[in-house]
Parts: structure tokens; sequence; C-alpha cells
């Protein structure tokens, strides 16, 4: 479907939409005018008519009124005015309540002897069981509701208020009345009172895992279009990879983490780009991406992409559940050793009139960033040159001539003066001919984003539907990566029998996104000295000198055409009521279809120098025969079947319930590319066009299949004691014959100590307390399906003189492939206190995973064959979180904090053997004694600067440190003193570096074994840092000196806090969110990097006052030499230099050389506390907007990441982002929007 036709079907849609639900609305507004006739009849057989009528439900005691008659007639009547006829002068009232009508008898006595009531639950009308009853002022007076959710009160005096409260419901403020029926409305801001799953549905009470559970309504005031950001703002021990901030580039997807993850590969991938064919191998399990470790996510019973999480509209959201521990996730299987997240959408209601909900949002987002690229191109170049003369002081020519540095200085001190071109004439401002670009800043520009939604919901006695259309506009920050979404859901269940009901969940999503190239490769060899764009055209280098500059602008624009992305998920149910009394059998049946179709083709956008001429382009012009046209096909198809069977029943005081059920899952993708070389025009870029074959290719078609067999038995006494036991068998086809089954079991009890005796007299302080632990073991499936078999490849060889098509194996089959498995020890506790207005949440977890999927090692003499996946290592994950939260009223105040906090640790438990650090005989210090280190590192880690290894965290840095001399230089008797030196480790003053000379003089090497100084850039010189030596050889920084941190990139704790506030239709909504413990390691070009190799390499904006300066020529001038020709100092001193600047805090930059290895001084705490969103809203008064018959308007502002608390020291992005600094910083986004249900 093209873009114009999938927008006229979306017109034709939203007609149908209010169409429709007007002419309901007419309908129903019908059907409330009451018209009935009656003549002495009794007062319970006319409510029973009345009920037909109106439908409304009316309650009453029989006996209070079955001795009443009345004689009247109603003609189009509103309930009202039938209701005054109907009681007539009998002693009675009435109160309407929603769906409801209450009818009690007057009472003129002060006290009401007896008061009986029940209490329903408004969202599906069911009794409220264990709802508690208090009579305010009066000495204990109160009740808690029976298994019918009736109550019974003695001697309540009419003049007191009745308080009804219960978990997660609104408490009610009501006056007493001899029959009271109470209906309770859901409330967003208590504990949390039901765990919905696609598998079973429990009161938190009575669950014995691990879970957060979010309603809807809260979720969209954390955050207006990110669902997954929401769920991570409320749920500890849930991490979202943000640098792909779907408003920064909303080409990306995110990478979700619970509880650190249960694989080793933590350091996988973070970003998806969409816009990047090769990404399609991630997408294995159908349109399912497979990060290694992220959670499982569930719609609507059934499995969904991260794509589609990341689609979601909030406003479809009816509530998430996060299960963290092994007990609540066991019974998904493999899929689910990181956890679950389960989304539920909303419903319609039985007997609901139709309602039509409007929404709309409007936002304007800009990233915001620190990092800024060194933007005076005057500055740019005399720090390249200075650059070069340190590494090489006698280098006479410099990269960029001192006559055009000066002449860029002149331009820019009248920025407004004109430039006249010495051949062509053309006259144009200093500051065009002159450009001075930040390409960090200039290149993200601020975007207007909006979005819109309607849906219809309601219902009859039998049948409940929502439909729903939504549309969101995002064009992204970067030119030509907008993005463009649709999307259509249907909810619809009807009961067609009175044991049957039917129902079908089904949504579609249609995303049209811009080619643009989002890599950013060259963000850090931008030169600052081109304009980005003028007048629609992308400029060119100025310098006459420096040509063929990248301008990345242009780049991001350069491919046209367009992706388009058709997604079509489906599930049909029904559900059965079997004669025996609580077993109902279901069978589900989902079929996913992901489609993509890439378009792309060569632009040809020149760039200009505007010195020269607007008309003539100077360079990057397009050429027919080497422009390119380009498609790609993707599609996934998978279905799942389930069949499942229920039973829940109570006898007495004890609560049973088991289900068990059979899944099978098939998936299967295929892909299709091509690619044509030669146009005959650039406006004809149909790929039938192209002039000859550039190259032809694919994804070979992949199936991936699970049959699964699953239960649950869970039993209660007396709502006290808790048990649930749990299993799953999966067969994946991933492993070989042999290999494909493994049994999942768990089990959790619980205690809750608060529904004992011996606990009432606690209860007015602690309203309830619960115990709780759990057990379980899962599996994982990660990598290929095919990963157990050998694979072939084709290969061109020469045979017989020719070129022939061959075959080579491309990897070797390991027929014991297994299961990874996960195994989960959990323990926790829930409170909460003070009428319920504190509540408390804590776990302790323990997880081990074991045979984890690694690539095996083998023999350099196999060639370029892939090594075999094996299952050789372990790893360990243990925390603890907490939730805790404070909501209270004070009149028409209402308000909350909520604070979420988790903390983990990984550890390697097993892996390639234990790290051994001993003597090494064969290894000698400076004095030819044997030496401390690691014997047996490269056998038993990884390598490089993390380190995967027994005993460690996951990817722990292993660094040198710089080192630290006490400032002193030598001993009492004169020698060296080794411990002296630098107090921070660079080579400040000439004191400094006769210490360096003197110690290599006595023996001492440093920074890799240099035994040297000298004033080029291969040796110790002025603004070196120095490394220490750590084991004692007498070799300051060698290999040995490395050692492992402590510390990695993953974060130890995270941190949320939530504030919410209300107060006649004002709300107030603030998250705040906080990692801490991870660091990251940044060394670059553009931030803090010393090494600028290249003529283009970035320098950041303050690089004047962060690198070390000095005079290198005057130092290598002032070069002293002993009697054999070595270096050992100069007369030159920077620390008397006027014009040095040696106090900077990074070393001195160069353009080779360098005697820096990687060390702790680059390792940053990436810790931050940011406020992630603050919104607030107002809705009107309904007596404001009855007369437009609409029932309910909130209108609202929002503003999303508006503060951010870090170190000062990070050079970088954004510490969200880590290290990375060609990326999307993350948004600011400021946006308005309402809500309007009729």
């Amino acid at each position: 479907m093209k873009k114009n036709q999938a927008q006229k079907f979306i017109v034709l849609f939203l007609f149908f939409l209010f169409a429709y639900s007007w002419r309901v609305e007419a309908q129903t507004g019908k059907e409330k005018q009451i018209t009935m006739e009656f003549k002495n009849e009794g007062l319970p057989s006319i409510f029973k008519r009345f009920e037909k009528v109106s439908g409304y439900k009316v309650l009453f005691i029989y006996d209070e009124i079955s001795s009443y008659t009345s004689t009247g007639k109603v003609e189009k009547a509103t309930v009202d005015e039938a209701l005054k006829v109907i009681i007539g002068k009998n002693p009675l009232k009435y109160h309407i309540d929603g769906q409801f009508i209450n009818i009690t008898k007057e009472d003129s006595k002060k006290f009401f002897s007896q008061v009986k009531g029940k209490v329903f639950s408004e969202e599906d009308g069911l009794p409220v069981i264990g709802a508690t009853i208090i009579v305010e002022d009066a000495n204990n007076i109160r009740a808690i509701t029976d298994n019918n959710g009736n109550f019974q009160l003695s001697n309540v005096s009419k003049d007191s208020r009745v308080r009804i409260s219960y978990v997660g419901l609104e408490t009610q403020f009501l006056n007493p009345s001899s029959y009271m029926s109470v209906v309770m409305k859901s409330d967003t801001k208590a504990l949390d009172e039901v765990v919905v799953t696609g598998m079973f549905n429990r009161k938190k009470e009575g669950f014995t895992g691990s879970a957060v559970t979010i309603k809807g309504e809260e979720l969209k005031k954390y955050s207006t279009n990110n669902v997954a950001k929401a769920i991570a703002a409320v749920a500890p021990g849930l991490r979202i990879m943000d640098n792909i901030n779907m408003g920064s580039n909303p080409n990306n997807l995110p990478d979700m983490r619970m509880r650190g993850g249960a694989n080793m590969d933590l350091n996988a991938q973070a970003t998806v780009d969409l816009n990047s064919a090769s990404n399609d191998v991630l997408a294995v399990q159908g349109e399912y991406e497979t990060y290694a470790n992220q959670p499982l996510l569930i719609m609507d019973g059934f499995e969904i992409s991260i794509q589609t999480l990341a689609d979601m509209d909030p406003d479809r959201v009816a509530s998430i559940v996060v299960l963290k521990d092994a007990a609540a996730t066991a019974i998904y299987g493999s899929r689910a050793a990181n956890g679950v997240i389960l989304v539920t959408t909303k419903k319609g209601k039985k007997d609901e009139s139709p309602k039509v909900t409007l929404t709309a949002m409007f936002a304007q987002e800009k990233p915001i960033t620190d990092f800024k690229l060194m933007s005076s191109t005057a500055d740019f170049m005399e720090l390249h040159n200075i650059a070069k003369l340190n590494a090489n002081p006698t280098a006479n020519t410099p990269d960029y001539s001192w006559e055009s540095i000066e002449e860029w200085r002149e331009a820019d001190k009248n920025p407004n003066g004109i430039y006249t071109n010495p051949v062509t004439g053309q006259q144009i401002p200093n500051w065009l001919a002159y450009p001075n670009t930040d390409w960090a800043q200039i290149l993200f520009q601020p975007a207007f984003y909006q979005k819109y939604g309607v849906n219809v919901s309601g219902g009859s006695k039998n049948t409940t539907y929502l439909l729903s259309l939504g549309y969101q506009d995002n064009p992204g920050t970067l030119d030509n990566t907008s993005m463009e979404r649709f999307n259509i859901r249907a909810n619809v269940e009807t009961k067609i029998a009175d044991i049957i009901t039917f129902g079908t969940q089904t949504y579609g999503t249609k995303e049209f996104k811009d080619p643009g190239s989002t890599s950013m490769t060259y963000l850090l060899q931008a030169w600052p000295g081109q304009t980005p764009i003028y007048d629609g055209k992308y400029g060119a280098s100025e310098h006459p000198e420096v040509t063929q500059k990248d301008n990345i602008l242009q780049q991001v624009a350069a491919q046209g055409g367009q992706n388009t992305y058709t997604r079509l998920n489906t599930t049909w149910y029904a559900n059965i009521e079997l004669p025996l009394k609580g077993l109902v059998a279901e069978a589900k049946f989902n079929w996913s279809q992901y489609s993509r179709h890439d378009e792309h083709y060569s632009q040809n956008l020149p760039r200009y120098s505007f010195r020269e001429s607007f008309d003539t382009p100077k360079e990057g012009i397009g050429v027919l025969d080497q422009a390119t046209t380009y498609r790609y096909a993707y599609e996934s198809t998978s279905y799942t079947a389930d069949l499942l069977l229920r039973y829940n029943n109570t006898f007495g005081k004890h609560d049973v319930g088991a289900f068990f059920g059979y899944e099978q899952y098939r998936a299967e993708t295929t892909g299709f590319s091509a690619e044509k070389k030669g146009l005959i025009d650039w406006s004809i870029t149909d790929i039938t066009s192209g002039a000859e074959m550039n190259s032809i290719g694919g994804s070979a078609k992949s199936v991936n299949a699970i049959i699964s067999y699953f239960g649950r038995v869970n039993y209660a006494y007396a709502g006290k004691y808790l048990l649930e036991a749990s299993f799953r068998s999966d067969a994946s086809s991933k492993f070989a014959p042999g290999h494909r089954n493994s049994f999942f079991p768990s089990g959790s009890v619980a205690w809750r100590i608060s529904e004992e005796p011996f606990f009432e007299s606690l209860k007015n302080a602690v309203n309830s307390l619960k115990i709780r632990a759990s057990y379980g073991s899962l599996g994982n499936t990660v990598g290929g399906n095919y990963d157990w078999q050998a694979l072939y490849k084709k290969v061109n060889n020469v045979f017989d003189e020719k070129v022939q098509n061959g075959l080579i194996q491309s990897s070797i089959q390991n027929l014991a492939l297994s299961w990874e498995k996960v195994t989960t020890y959990n323990f926790g506790l829930d409170a909460s206190f003070l009428n319920q207005r504190l509540t408390l949440e804590a776990d302790f977890y323990l997880r081990k995973t074991s045979d984890i999927l690694t690539n095996s090692i083998i023999y350099k003499t196999m060639g370029s064959i892939s090594a075999p996946m094996s299952n050789t290592a372990s790893l360990t994950n243990h925390g603890f979180e907490f939730n805790v939260g404070w909501n209270d009223q004070i009149n028409d105040f209402r308000y909350g904090i909520g604070i979420n906090m988790a903390f983990n640790k990984n550890k390697v438990t097993d892996f390639k053997g234990a790290l051994q650090y001993e003597l090494d005989e064969n290894t000698k210090d400076i004095w030819g004694n044997p030496t401390w280190r690691y014997t047996n590192l490269a056998d038993v880690s990884t390598g490089g600067d993390t380190r995967r290894v027994e005993g460690h965290m996951i990817d722990e840095y292993f660094l040198r440190r710089p080192y630290k001399g006490d400032g002193s230089y030598k001993l009492a008797d004169g020698s060296v003193n080794p411990k002296g030196g630098p107090r921070d480790g660079m080579i400040r003053t000439k004191a400094d570096l006769d210490w360096v000379a003197a110690m290599m003089a006595a023996g001492y090497t440093f920074n890799n074994n240099l035994k040297n100084i000298g004033s080029n850039g291969s040796n110790l010189w002025y603004g070196d840092l120095i490394m220490d030596d750590v084991n004692g050889d007498g070799k300051y920084g060698n290999d040995d000196d490395r050692e492992f941190t402590g510390k990695s990139s993953t974060p130890k704790v995270t941190l949320g806090l939530n504030i919410t506030a209300a107060w006649r239709g004002f709300d107030l909504n603030m998250t705040w969110s906080g990692r801490f413990g991870g660091y990251h390691y940044l060394n670059s070009k553009g931030a803090n990097g010393s090494m600028i190799t290249n003529v283009g390499d970035a320098l950041p904006g303050d690089a004047w006052n962060k690198f070390y300066f000095y005079d290198s020529e005057a130092s290598h001038a002032g070069i002293i030499k002993d009697e054999n020709g070595t270096i050992i100092g100069s007369s030159y001193d920077p620390a008397t230099d006027p014009n040095a600047n040696i106090s900077n805090e990074y070393p001195r930059l160069l353009t080779s050389g360098g005697t820096t290895p990687s060390n702790t001084f680059y390792l940053y705490n990436t810790s931050f506390f940011k406020l992630k969103s603050l919104q607030i809203g107002y809705t009107l008064p309904k007596k404001w907007i009855a007369p437009a018959k609409i029932s309910n308007l909130r209108v609202f502002v929002s503003g999303e990441n508006l503060l951010t608390i870090k170190s000062s020291r990070f050079p970088g992005v954004d510490p969200e982002l880590g290290s990375s600094l060609a990326v999307y910083p993350i948004a600011r986004m400021f946006s308005g929007g309402l809500s309007v249900t009729f």
C-alpha cells in the first residue's frame, strides 16, 4: 500500500468510527428515555422491568420494599423523572452511582441500628472481597466484606461518615444509610491489586512471585510518547539503553536489560538501525529481535517485538506487568530467562454506552548535549599545526598555512563584512565566506512531533468492543530521518452462548521511514570551515587549500527513497465453561506477519563553494553511470497456537487453581536484495532502469519452531498460606535431535502474616505484611537457528583453468549443543502501613546462568571456518530491589511519592579456567628477580581493555593507572627517589622531566619499556602521562601493570523517583531516573583525545583550556645530552614560559607517536540523575463540558529530559549514552495535548 492510499484508508476509517459512534450514541439516548405504565404493582416487579428498559442495575433490600406498591405512567421520561414517579409517596430514596441505582429506606432516627451493604468494582461489576469498612469518629465500628462483597454494621450514627477502602481502589467516604451499595473505582496510585498476565490473573496479595504492575492511565503520565521509557521509570531492575531515544532518531530501537541480564553477551550492540538491511540478521524469530539479554515481550497473551512495544500508543494500554523472578516467568519457558513484560490492551466494558475518545499531542524536540566541537576554523588550523610540531619539532611544513589562519581571524573580527572573490567578483558576507561550524550542535535542529488517536469503545450485555486508530509524524531532528506511522486495532469479545465466549485482538501498523544514513561516521572528521547548508545548497570547504571535505548533512540526505514496514498481528480465541464448576477450556491462535520493502537510490546533491558561485557546484557532483538504485524485500511470518484448560474453585477456606496448556510456535523468514548501477536520469530511479547489475543477494529462508507443554497449580488456605508450582517443557528446533527438549520447573510460597489472629492488634499501623520465596529454572536459546549443524557457503575456485562455483564448509557442527540454563532464587516482602498510605516491596535475588553458549577455540590452521558454538561458560547475578511509595489525601489534595531502586552485581563463575597471579620465574624485573604477573592471562581471558574471565564481572576494565608521585625528586643521599616525581603522573615542569631522565638512567623504564626521553611524539616529553609500577618490577606501566579495576560499563544501581499530585482537576507527575556505579572509557578525538593523526580530525570546543600547551620548538632547541649523546633533559622550562599552559588536565596534542597506553585516567564515572518527565494536566469539570455531550476532557503540558545531574569531568555527549560520540543526543521535548471523551 502506498503512502497516499494508506492515508485515504485512514480517513475513511475515521469517518466510519465517528458515524458508527454517533449512530449508537443516538440509539442509546433513545433507550434511556423511559416509557412505562404500572398500576398497583409491587416495587420489586416495577424495578425489574425498569432495569430492562433503562440499562441500569437497581440495588435494594427485598424485605424493605416488598410491601410497597405504586401506580403511574411515564412516557419518554428521563431516569430521574421515572424514578420519582415509581417511588411516589413511599418512604424511599434513590441514589445513582454510574450504572447502579441504590434504593434505600428513609429513616428519621438518629442512629441506624443496622447498616447493611455490598461493595462492587466499577471495572467488572464483581463484588469486592476483603474491603475495609470503617465508621469514622466511632470506636471499633468496622467490618470486612465477605466473599460476596457484603458487610454489616451496628449502631451507626446518621451524622457519621463511612470510609470504604481496598488496595488498588479509590477510598470512598459516604453518608450511612440502612442499605449501602458502594461502587469502587480503580485507584492507579494505590498498590497495584491485580497481576494480569496472558496465562493467569491473580490478586496482588495472593501472588507469590516478584512483579510490578503499571496501570495504563499512570503510564501515560510518565512518558507522552514512549512506553518503554515509562516502564523503566517505575520498574526497579529494568534498564533501557536510551541512546536510541525515539525522538532523536525515530529509526532506532532500544535494548532492555532486567536484573543485569542472564547471558554473557552484555556488550551486544545496543541499537538497531531499521534503515540498515544488514540488521535483519537479528530477526531470527519472526520479527522478534534476538538481543541476548532482552526480556520476553508479551501483548494480550502472545509474543511481540521490541518494535511493536516502541510503536505502542500509551493511550491504548490497560496495564503492563513486569515479571522478574523465575516463579513468575517459568510458565513462559525458554523465552523468559531475562524476565517478562506483559502488555494488556484496553477493551470495551459490558453494558457501557459507546464512548469516543480523541487524543492529540503536539511537541517540539531538540537533542541536548554539552558536547561541542571546535567551531573556530582558525583555532582548528592552529591547533593542528601545534600538534604537528609537538610530534616533530623540526617540521617545517605546517598542515595549514599561517597566512590562511590570520586571514580567517581577521574575517572573524568583522563577520558582517564583505568578501569579494578575486576571480569571479562574487560578494558574500564574511560569515559565509569564512564559516565556523560546530557540527555537533548544528546537525540536530528542533523538530515538531505530532500524534493523534481516536478510539470507540463500549458494550452490551454479551459483547464488548474497542476500535482504535493512531497516527504519528516524527520528522526526526536530522534531515532525511523522518518516520510516519499509522496503526489500527480492534478488540472485540462476545458471548455467543451461555458457556462460550469468542473474541479477537487484532492490530496492524504501517510505517514509512526515510532512508538517511544515520551512522554519522564522519562527525569526528568534520571540517569547521564549510557551511552545512545555505539557501537549500550544501556547502563545500571555503579554504582554497582544503578540498573534498565531507558534508555530513549532505551524506545523510544523499540517499533517496523510502523504507516501508507493515505489521499485522491477529489473535482469535474462544473460552468454553465446562460442566464442572470453575473449569474453563480456552483455545487461542495468533498469526503475525511482518514485511519490509526498501527503495533506495542515489541523489545528485553537489557541494558549493559560496565564495566562488551559488550556481556552479565545486565538488561532489553526481555521475549518472555511477549512480545506484537498490531494492530490498524481507518478510517474516509466524503463528502460535495455544490450548489451555483452567480450573479455579473454593472449598471453604481452601482456594485451588490450576491450568494446563499446550503451545506450538513456528516462524519463517526470508529476504532478497538487488542493486543496479547506472541511471538514465536522476528522476528515473526504478530498479529496472539500471544499466548493470551491481549486486544481488538476500537471506536464506530460515525456520524456527518450538513445541511446549506447561502447567501451574496454586493453593491458598484461608488467604494466608500460599503455594504455587509450575512447569514448562520446551522442544526447540535450534538444537540437534536428542538435545531439543528441556524441562523447567518452578515453585513459590508466601505467608500473609497480617492475616494471622496474633497480628490483629498491629493492623492499624501495619495493614498488610507478606513474605515470599521462590525458586525456578529456565532455559535460553540464543544463537542462530542452525548453529548445531555444519553450514556451507558458495566459493569461486579455479578448476581446469576456469573460475568455477563451488562449496566449502563455513562452520563446524556441534551436535551436543544444548540449552543455556538459568536458575533463580528470590526472597521478597510486601507490606503496607498507615491505612495503606505507605507501601513497601523488597526483593533479594540470586540468578545463576550455566552452559552459556560461546564460540569454541579452534586452531588457526583451520583457516577461515567459523568455530562452533558450545556450552562453556557460567555467570551469576545477585542483587536487591525495593519499591516504596507514600500516597495520601488532605481534603481535596492528593499526592504520592514513589522511590524504586535496584542493585545488581554480576560475576563470571566458569569460563576458560581460573586466572593465576603468581611469581613468574621466566620473567625478570630490572634487578633480575622473578616478577609478579598474570601467567595464564591469554589462555583464560578475552583480550583488550575489558575482559571476561572467571572471578570477575563481565567486561571488567583491565587497565594501567597513572603514576602518582609525592612531588619530591631525590632521596637524602642525592639519588633519584623512585616514589617521587609528578603528583598526577603528568610531566609538567623541567623538574618532572629531569626526574624521569634520572629514573631511566637508574635502569627504570616507563610506558611499555621506554628507556629514553625525547622531544618528538614517540618518547616521553613535556605534557605526557607516565604510568604506575603496580607489581614493583621497576618497569613503570608495562603490560604486567594492568589490573582489574572492579569497574564496568554496567551500572550497579538504578534509581527512580516519581512524584504525583492532584487538586480539583489539576494533576502533576514528575519522574526522575538515575544510574550509578557505571564507568565508560573515553579517549577520542573531538572530546579529550590527544592524538589527531589526520589533518581533518575534530577537536573539542574548549581545546585551549583542556590540553597541555608548551613551546615545542624551544624545548627542542634546549635539549641537553650526556657524553653518549643520550638526551637527559632540556634547558626550557614550561613553568617559566608565560605563553605555556601547563595546568590543563589532558596530555599534549600530537599528530603521530604517542606514548600513553590505555589507563584509568580516561575511565569516567557515567552516573547520572535525570528529570525524565514533568507533566501538568487539568481535567475540566463535568458541568462545564456536559452541555457539549463530552464526558471527559483533559489537557496537559509536558516536558521530557529537562535536567541532567552528572559528573562535570565527563567529556562525552551524555552519560546515559556512555562513551559514544557519533550518536544522536537524547532529545529534550516539550509537548501539549488533550484527550476528549464523548
